[in-house]
Parts: C-alpha cells; structure tokens; sequence
C-alpha cells in the first residue's frame, strides 16, 4: 500500500468538518433511552438476547469492577427469564445447546445454569425441550451434578424432584445406550467422577428413582446402590447373572464389558504397587485415568509416564504442572535431546482433531498457558522448571483455537480499554484479568490482518465524574505523568512520519469550523505488537506496569484519529463497557469520524469483555456491531461483518 493511500486527501479534509453542536458528555445521556452503567457513565441497554450471549460465553463467576458476582448474577437469570416469558423458550434452549455443542463458551457453568433456569421454569415447552437437550449439553457426571445443584438453587418454591425432572436426570444416564461406546462408557464414567458439588451417583439414583429393563446399565446401578437396584422382585441380580450368562452372544454384550471394567476399576482402587499400577494402566488402555489411580502412587513418575500416553488433551491440560514438576518434560541438556514424554505431550497439544473431540475452549488454553508459565501452582506448594516447547505449543494451541479466519485487507484500530475497572479477573479465574483478554484478542487480530495499529487508552481526567475518580487521581497522577512521557499526543509530526499505517497529514491551520475535540487530558499510548510476538510478550506489553490505569474514555482513540486525520476501515474497542470520562460518545465519535474523513463505511466493532447489559454502539447503525470477547467464534463473526457478510 502506497504511502498517498494512507493519508486522506487535503481537499476532502478542508471540506468536511464536525458540525457544530453541543458536545455529550459520557456522563450525560445522549438519548432518552440512555441508562446509566455502574460507573455513572451513560450507554445503551443491551437486548436481552444480546446479554444472555455474553453470559453463555463470559459467565458471571467474578463478577465485574463495579458489581459484585451475585448480582451480576442475578441480572442475567432476569434477562433468560424474560427471554423464556416473551415466549423464546426454544430458542434459549437452542442457543444453550449450540453454545455447548460448538465449544462457544469459555466455561461450562454458566450453560448449565441457563439451562437449569430452562428445566426450572413454567413454561412447559421449554422445559420439555431443555430436558431434552440435557445429554448433549452435560457430558459428563461432574456436569450433571453441577446441573442438579443449579437445579436446587433457581428453584425458589422448592418443588422438589418432580416427575418432569426425576425423568429428566434418569434419561441422562439412560441415553448412554446411544453413545459410540455404550454403557460401558458410563461405567467409565461414574467411576471416574465417583461425586462433585456434594452429589453421589448413589444420591442421584435415590432421588431420580432411576429404573431400567437394561441388564448393562440395570448392573451399574445395582453396583453403586445395592438397595435401589432391588427394589423390584424381577431385580435380584444374582439371578440375574445367571439367565444372563446362559444366553447367547454374552461374551460379547455390554453387559459383560461392564462387568469386566467394573472389576477392573475394584484391582485399581486395591493396588499398592506403582510398577503393577503402570502396567495395568498400559495394558487396559485408555480405560484406567488418573482418578482410578489410588492417590498414593500419584506421586510416581512411572506411573504418570504409562497415563501420559491416553490421557484426554483437558486433562492432560490440567495436569501439566504435576507433570513437570516430576521431570517428566525436561529435556536432556548434554545429548540435547527431547523426553518422549516432552514430544508426546508437545504432539498433543499441537493436534487440532484432539482439541476438537475434546472441546477445548481457547480460554481453557489462555489460563494454563499462564498458570504454567508462573512455574508453580496458586498454593505454592508445586514448583516446576518450566519448558519453553511446553509454553510454544501452548501459545500455537491458543491461536489455532479460534475459527481460521482469511485477512480482510482493511485497516484497523484496535483500542485496548486499560481504565480500572479492567483489572477485573474473567471468569472466576485469579489468573486472567479482561486486560489480559483483550490484549490476547488483539494479538490474534494483528496476526490475521496486515495494516493494525494498537492503542491503549484510559480516561479524559479533566471530563471524569469526579465522584467516582477523586481517590483513583491522588493516587494515579505520577503514573499518568510517566505515560504521557511516553508519548506526546499532540505532538507535530512530519507529513513523511512513519509511526504505524494510519500516518497523518500536514496539520491545517485554517480548518473552517473545525471543532475541538482534544484529547491531550486521556492516556492513549501506541502498543507496538507485530505478528511475530508471542502471547507473552503482548501481555507484558499491556501489563499494569507499563499502561497505568485511569479511567475509561472509550471515544479518545477516535477523537485521536480524527485529530492526526489517520485512515481506518475498521475501529475495535476492547471495553468492559463501563466509561466513566470523555466529552462525547463512542457512537457518536464513530459517526463525526466518518463525517471529517469521508469514510463513510467505518465500522466500529466493542469486543465485550463483561457479561453485563451495556452497550456502546447505536443499535440503529448497521455499521456498529458488539461481539463477545471470548467467544471462539468472535475472529469470524469480526470478519463476516467487516467484508459486509452481517
């Protein structure tokens, strides 16, 4: 791209100018529709179906800066809820079930509290289709007992276990029959995950009054609840056992399977010794997982090198740091040679069809890339040296994790919101804060497009409410000195200037009408990050010692390039959605910037990194569109609405 294509045109600068009109502070609505957010700034309502997606993906575990996780909470049930009573019921559940089944979410929590509000409520339809979609959207016990705990808490009258749902929880572990591997499988499972949230198989059973004709799955219950299992006469499994063992085809029946895992599982639990424990687990492979394992040969090497080798990607994921600090995953420094158990976990994390199956969420890979790269657990109590091809494949995981999505050859702002409010931890996690988040979805946009300037900015102090930010400026002055040191920006700059694409024009002196629109009182700081830095090197880059936070003016990046009269297709703020300083609007900066550049078809994109119902776009311009930040599909959903698709 030529350097001329890059500046707008002298003529075109002159003749279009920001018409005069009374400026809108953030702090005063610009319409009456306007709400105020929990920093006092005012933005619009987002819809309710708007807000229940950023709840699937986002949740509400932490809850944000200015609200706390109970009524974070609490908000989002009142949203489904009205969904649900507006009579998209089905729709919810749909959703719930898409969000779970194309791995959408970051966590797994908030879907199934959205679908036990689904399985809760009164209207019928919906709960019939929610308990439908129970399997598909609990895979495993742990998910089912976190359901029924749902289940107990959003159920205000206390009903109980009525039929509806006594059905429901007993056709979960009934649908086994339809899965690949059968009831075997569920044995495999209710083994593994023996109990979670105070809920036992054996509860579950009790209260489900599970019954069942199947002899596979009959044996399973009779094995983890003796009494339920003989409630009927017909039930007395020795009997049973007998018939079943005397028909044709036995050897090869599910029945028989399970019985042969089941024992299996009772030689795990008695073994003592790590070699016949490592053997067992090669031998039986995949069938024995670390939970079978009695806990006092967990901490044999041995053992850890035979269940490297089957162990699933998420749990092998979850295990790295136990892993490493047996040294299993050190490299051999004077042959300089790899473990097998190096290239084998490094082989595994890189494998996309293993991700995949597994449903492994990017932000799943983003918290134990920085769990692991700390070099010891949250406790302290395990250390480890840490592998730069563990953290390399960790890093490649994460990238590929997001639908691939083709460079659209436009040019881009991206603005990192680096106010207070976004040292929030996501998603019930110490470990990642919404600046962390939104630094790393940048990182994947300037690796994905060729023409991207990064920006951090905070607020326009001499504009803030004053309320809110009289303690955050006695405290945060220095720092602002410092970064305003860093860059000067409205500092003059040469015509021939190279900073980043979007180089300015020659300043005009004598604009007509030319409006004010400083911006000398806001933090806005350039990030250099190019597509050949690693994730860890853009969060340092974007860490709190460098970018002091202040307060939020979302509209600075704009007002910045309509000041410096810099070319941009595309604006994408990365935002909590909680301003609380700047002379104008976001959406309406949008506008007077297509207007002073005669880019008419700017797009401005606000990356949501809480699951609050705030929005900063104008809902009536088609140009405007909110994305959830972690939603593994937000790099395509970006890409259909940038070439125009959405």
């Amino acid at each position: 791209m030529s350097e001329t294509d890059l500046y707008i045109e002298e003529e075109v600068c002159i003749a279009m100018s920001i018409q005069e009109g009374e400026e809108v502070s953030i702090t005063l609505p610009l319409t009456p529709d306007q709400t105020r957010n929990n920093a006092e700034g005012y933005v619009n309502r987002t819809p309710d179906e708007t807000r229940f997606h950023r709840f699937l993906c986002l949740g509400s575990e932490s809850g944000t800066f200015f609200i706390d996780q109970k009524e974070l909470k609490r908000e989002n049930a009142k949203c489904i809820l009205r969904l649900i009573g507006q009579g998209n019921g089905r729709n919810v559940v749909d959703t719930i079930r898409e969000f779970s089944l194309q791995n959408r979410a970051c966590k797994v929590n908030p879907i199934l509290f959205a679908l036990a509000l689904c399985c809760r409520c009164d209207d019928l339809a919906t709960k019939e289709a929610a308990y439908k979609a129970l399997s598909d959207v609990c895979r495993i016990p742990t998910h089912l007992f976190q359901f029924i705990k749902y289940c107990q808490k959003v159920n205000p009258e206390n009903k109980g276990w009525g039929r509806a749902h006594r059905k429901g929880v007993s056709m979960w572990y009934h649908n086994y029959k339809n899965k690949i591997d059968g009831i075997p499988l569920l044995a495999y499972h209710m083994t593994k995950y023996k109990s979670r949230f105070g809920f036992t198989h054996k509860d579950v059973f009790r209260l489900c009054h599970i019954k069942t004709s199947y002899d596979a799955l009959g044996y399973l219950v009779n094995y983890f609840c003796p009494k339920e299992g003989q409630r009927d006469r017909e039930n007395n499994w020795q009997s049973r056992l007998e018939l079943a063992r005397r028909e044709e085809g036995f050897e090869q029946s599910e029945l028989r399977k399970v019985i042969d895992r089941l024992q299996l599982y009772d030689d795990a639990k008695n073994c003592n010794d790590e070699e016949i424990m490592s053997d067992m687990i090669l031998r039986y492979n995949p069938d024995l997982a670390r939970e079978h394992v009695p806990s006092m040969l967990l901490n044999s090497a041995e053992v850890w090198k035979a269940l490297i080798r089957h162990m699933p990607t998420t749990a092998l994921i979850r295990n790295l740091g136990k892993i490493s600090s047996l040294g299993l995953l050190e490299s051999n420094t004077s042959t300089n040679t790899k473990s097998f158990e190096e290239v084998l976990v490094v082989d595994k994390l890189k494998s996309a069809q293993l991700r995949k199956s597994a449903r492994i969420h990017p932000f799943t890979l983003l918290v134990a890339l920085k769990a692991y790269s700390k070099g010891q657990c949250e406790s302290g109590r395990l250390n480890w040296q840490v592998n730069p091809n563990i953290s390399n494949a960790l890093q490649e995981a994460f990238y590929l994790s997001f639908d691939y999505v083709a460079t659209t050859g436009k040019r881009y702002l991206l603005a990192i919101d680096v106010s207070d409010s976004m040292n929030a931890h996501v998603m019930g996690t110490p470990i990642i804060t919404a600046r962390d988040a939104a630094a790393a979805m940048a990182m994947l946009t300037v690796r994905t497009e060729q023409n991207c300037d990064v920006v951090a900015f905070s607020g326009n102090r001499g504009n803030a409410n004053t309320t809110n930010n009289e303690d955050q400026a006695s405290v945060s002055d220095e720092n602002v000195v410092a970064a305003m040191e860093m860059v000067t920006v409205r500092a003059e700059q040469d015509s021939d200037a190279v900073d980043y694409p979007g180089n300015p024009l020659p300043q005009h002196a004598n604009v007509p009408n030319h409006r004010d629109l400083s911006t000398e009182n806001t933090t806005l700081i350039p990030i250099p990050i190019s597509p050949q830095d690693d994730l860890d090197e853009v969060l340092k880059k974007c860490s709190p010692s460098r970018l002091p936070p202040v307060t939020a003016d979302c509209a600075a990046p704009l007002l910045d390039a309509i000041e410096k009269k810099k070319k941009y297709d595309v604006f994408v703020v990365y935002t909590d959605s909680e301003p609380n300083a700047g002379v104008i609007h976001l959406s309406e900066a949008i506008k007077r910037y297509r207007t002073v550049t005669g880019i008419t078809d700017a797009r401005l994109i606000v990356c949501q990194l809480a699951s609050n119902g705030f929005s900063l776009t104008d809902p009536d311009d088609p140009l405007m569109m909110d994305i959830v930040g972690f939603d593994s599909g937000a790099l395509a959903a970006m890409h259909q609405f940038v070439t125009g698709n959405i």
